[in-house]
Order: structure tokens, then sequence, then C-alpha cells
């Protein structure tokens, strides 16, 4: 018996119409087709310039050969067409952007598409961050035309600036450019920005109270950069965040007023201009006195005011008055545990005690110690070599008398003479023991003769080691 054939569901009630299905059919149109058949990046391009953006088709281009070029030497793993969401939503916005540009009053439209386009990017910042750097410039290049007829997208124009100058953070110059754009726009305005993190701790504050914030950090910044070698440029742009900070209200943001300052004092002490640093510390000492020890914000601040005290009266012959200063300075560190104001304290106090002579040395070696200790700790290596230096420094200060008695004795005495010798071809420390020795050599003559040879002998061996 054959088997039965189960009903098909609906069987007998559906129907295909040819017609109908025809109708409905929406056929792809010639850019989809070409898109599908040759490659997007060509397609896309000639897209662009049937559309007559040609400013839009320069860019893209330029874009897609460093493309190229990054692949090819295997900087990038990942090319841009691979996620289709990226490029043509990117692409979209770019397009838009340009043809709103050329309208009339399209520049707030425009800004906000452009603003779109670095959104977009940073959504995807982890694949194709170069792509995220390469719009940033290109976006902040045409805001910068757009400024001189914003035609009411200022606001935009300043969001796009201060986004630009966060993607540009580790180029100092550059960020700090396009921060001083979005400034220019934002001073004066009434726009507002959320400030901290996500939940209680976001406020709003005055956008261009945030902008000369970062502004003024970035500046600084920089001009730490510079200090060492450019002294006096230094000083100059902590002059210049001064300025930006006059322009606001200093009292809302007093740690910051104080900081700047006290950035100030110290390129100009680096700079070797004490009299000028000074005025500049004795101009906030009214704010430190208001400045309470047992704020936490402002024992840092304290501390470095404190020593930066210290080092303009070393520098200008007060020496007790210093070492008063970087005491404070030190006892300030200490109790709140900021180890490397304490290493900054103890170097300025243990140079001020070499300057008072040989009488001292004995505690510039005590904080030179203390100076070795924290820096190991905190693995300052700066500091560990300025504090070797000093230890030869003070050194030098302790036998430098005893140098010269041993010289002035070395014609008549043979022992003396010999004793330079074995300092001069061995670097054996005459200075050790020095009163015992001359005791030892009155009773035998001879000793030193001795001494010499035991001296000379390690030498010997050691110039075997080297010719064989």
């Amino acid at each position: 018996m054959l088997p039965v054939r189960a009903p098909i569901l609906g069987a007998g009630h559906r129907k295909f119409n040819k017609k109908v299905y025809l109708a409905n059919l929406s056929m792809p149109s010639y850019r989809e087709c070409r898109r599908l058949t040759s490659p997007i990046y060509v397609a896309l391009m000639q897209e662009l310039l049937e559309d007559g953006c040609f400013t839009t088709a320069k860019h893209f281009n330029a874009l897609v050969i460093k493309e190229q070029q990054l692949f090819h030497g295997a900087r990038i793993s990942r090319r841009a067409f691979t996620k289709p969401e990226f490029l043509l939503g990117l692409y979209d916005n770019c397009k838009m952007a340009e043809k709103s540009g050329k309208q009339k009053n399209g520049q707030l439209l425009c800004s906000r598409l452009l603003l779109q386009c670095i959104l977009i990017c940073e959504k995807f910042r982890k694949e194709f961050y170069w792509v995220l750097c390469e719009i940033s410039r290109i976006m902040a290049g045409i805001c910068e035309h757009l400024m001189a007829y914003p035609n009411g997208s200022e606001e935009t124009l300043c969001q796009i600036f201060q986004r630009c100058a966060q993607i540009a953070a580790k180029d100092t110059s550059e960020a700090m450019k396009y921060l001083k754009l979005a400034f220019k726009l934002a001073e004066g305005a009434s726009w507002t920005t959320l400030v901290g993190t996500r939940g209680k701790d976001q406020v709003l504050k005055l956008t261009s109270a945030v902008i000369a914030e970062s502004l003024i950090e970035i500046t600084l910044k920089l001009a730490r950069n510079l200090v060492h070698e450019q002294p006096d440029q230094a000083a100059e742009l902590a002059e210049a965040a001064l300025v930006i900070l006059s322009n606001g209200n200093w009292n809302e943001n007093r740690l910051l007023f104080i900081n700047v300052y006290l950035e100030f004092a110290t390129f100009l002490i680096k700079g070797g201009k004490y009299r000028q640093a000074t005025s500049t510390i004795n101009h906030i000492s009214k704010s430190m006195r208001s400045c309470s020890p047992n704020d936490k914000n402002y024992v840092e601040v304290l501390s470095r005011y404190s020593c930066l005290k210290g080092q303009c009266y070393s520098r200008t012959d007060q020496k007790y008055l210093a070492l008063m200063s970087h005491y404070e300075s030190l006892r300030l560190s200490t109790e709140n545990d900021m180890k490397n104001l304490q290493i900054e304290a103890l170097l300025d106090a243990a140079d001020v005690y070499i300057a008072l002579g040989v009488s001292q040395s004995r505690m510039a070696e005590k904080c030179l110690q203390q100076v070795k200790f924290l820096s190991k700790q905190v693995g300052d290596a700066s500091s560990l070599k300025k504090a070797i230096y000093l230890f030869a420094k003070v050194k030098i200060l302790q036998v430098y008398p005893l140098l010269l008695d041993v010289i002035r004795n070395s014609r008549n005495l043979s022992c003396d003479l010999i004793r330079l010798r074995g300092w001069k071809d061995s670097c054996a420390p005459f200075w050790i023991n020095l009163n015992f020795s001359y005791e030892k050599e009155q009773l035998d003559p001879l000793d030193c003769l001795r001494k010499s040879k035991n001296i000379k002998l390690p030498l010997i061996a050691r110039n075997a080691r080297l010719s064989a």
C-alpha cells in the first residue's frame, strides 16, 4: 500500500501573480550597481565628483592613499571598507556637510554634520584611530574657515575645536591652537558644559571656564617641557596663562590661581630672575595665608610655596631664612607623605648647607642620605643623580683644606708627597685617618713607604689583568 502524502498547510490558497511581483520589485539604481560591481572607493569617489563635492573628494582621496600606505606597511590591520556602517556613515555626513555649506544659510547644519563625522569616528576609535586623527585635523581646518561667517554655528564650532583638542592631546602645540580657537568663540557666551564623571559628581559649568582651565593646563605643560632649555620662553607661557586666568573669576578656583603663580615663580627661578620670582611669591602671600593646612587640597600648594620661597631666599643670600622655609616645606610634605616634595625640600636644604661651608657639611650629608633613601623608594633617578653630585661637592668641601695642607707639606715631607702620588695614581683616599697617620709616622718614618707599596700592588694586578 502506497503511503499517503500529508496535506500541505494552506494548499489551494496560495497564489503567485507574476505581474504583481514584478510591479513591486524595486530595481537597483545605477549607483547601487556601481557600488556592487566596482571597487567601493572608486564608486564613492565618482559619486562625489558627480555631485560636485570636490573638497570632500580631495580629502577622501588623500585618506584612501594614506590607508593603502599604512596597510601595506603593516601599521594597520583593518581597512575602512570592511566596516560599511562606518565608511558609509562618514561618507554621507561629509557629503551632506559640503552641500549644506554651499547654501546661503547652511553654516549651522554644516557644522553639526561635521561634528557628527567626528562622533562617528569616535564610536569606532579602537578600530580606526588613525582615521579619527585625520578627520579631526580636516574638520578643524574647515571650521577655521567657517569662523569668518558663523551665522549661528558658534557653539557647535566651539564643541568641534574642544573635541579636536582632546584628540590631539599628544601634540601639545596643536591642542593649544584648537583650545585658543574654542576659547575665542566661547569667551563672553553663556554656554554651559556638564563636567565630571557620570552620577552625582557631574556639575554644570560655563563652557568658557572649562576651556580656560584646559588651556591653562596645556600651556603650563608646554612651559614645563621648555623650562630646562628655554626658561624665559617658559616664563612667557606662564604669563600668558595668567592673562587667561585674569579674564575669569579666580575666586571660584583659588587653587588654580595659586598653582599658576607658583609655576610662574618656578620658571623665573630657573631663568635666574630671583627678584622677580620673589615679588611673584609675595603677590600670592595673602592668598596663601587664607589656605588651611588641614585641607588636603592646599597642603601640596603650601609645601611648594615654602620650598620656592626658600629657593628665592637662598639665591638672594638669605641662607638662614631659606633653611626655615625649606624645613617648613619638609614638615608639611612629611606629615602628608608627599615623597617628591620631601626630596625637593631636602635637596634644596642640602644645597644651602653646602653654601654655608665645611662647618655644615655633616647636615648636608644627612639631608642627602635621606634623599637617596626616598629616591630609591619612588624610583626618581634624576633626584638620585643630583644627590650623588651634591655628595661629591660635600666631599670636596671637606677634603679641599686637607688637600691644600698636604700640597704645602709635600715640599718638606716625603710622606705627604707619597700620599699625593697614591691619590693621583690609584685614587687612594689620603684624608681618611690623616691625624692618626701623622702620629704613626712620627714613631715610624718608614710607615708611609710600606703603605705606598701596598697601594701599588692592587694597581699592578689590575694592569696585568687588562693586558692579559
